[in-house]
C-alpha cells in the first residue's frame, strides 16, 4: 500500500488519496498490438479484410456485408459492438471502456504527469461490477 505522497510521486494526480503496487502485471499499447498482430498474420499469408460489417454470427459461420466466412472455430471479439449485430442486442452490454487515446506526448509532459515507471492506473471510486 502507498500513502498519498508515495502515490503522487509515481503518478501526479490531483487529490489522490493513496494507491497500491501489484507486481507481475503488464500493459499493452492497443494500437501497437493490433498493428503487430496484423503484420504477423499477413506474413503467414492470412488476408485481412477491413471495413467489413458483420451482420450475423452463427456456429461455423460469420455473415458480413461482403459475404460469408466459414470456420470450425469462430471467436466473437466484438465486445461493445455486439449489440449492433441483429439478434445480439442483449448478448453483451458494454458497461465501461478504459481505453484512452491521445496524440504522442512530449517527454516534458510525461515528466509532469509522473508515470516514469509506466504505471497502470485503476479507479475504484465508482466501481459497479
Amino acid at each position: 500500500l502507498l500513502d498519498a505522497a508515495a502515490t503522487r510521486a509515481r503518478i501526479n494526480i490531483k487529490n489522490i488519496m493513496g494507491g497500491f503496487v501489484i507486481h507481475g502485471q503488464a500493459r499493452v499499447q492497443p494500437a501497437k498490438l493490433v498493428r503487430g498482430l496484423a503484420a504477423a498474420v499477413e506474413r503467414l499469408g492470412v488476408p485481412i479484410y477491413e471495413k467489413t460489417a458483420v451482420t450475423s454470427i452463427a456456429k461455423g459461420g460469420v455473415t458480413t456485408d461482403r459475404g460469408t466466412v466459414r470456420a470450425e472455430t469462430i471467436i466473437r471479439a466484438t465486445e461493445g459492438f455486439t449489440a449492433g449485430i441483429p439478434g445480439e442486442e442483449r448478448t453483451w452490454l458494454a458497461l465501461n471502456s478504459a481505453q484512452i487515446v491521445t496524440e504522442p506526448l512530449s517527454p516534458e509532459l510525461w515528466r509532469e504527469i509522473g508515470w516514469e515507471g509506466h504505471e497502470l492506473l485503476g479507479n475504484a471510486a465508482h466501481t459497479y461490477c
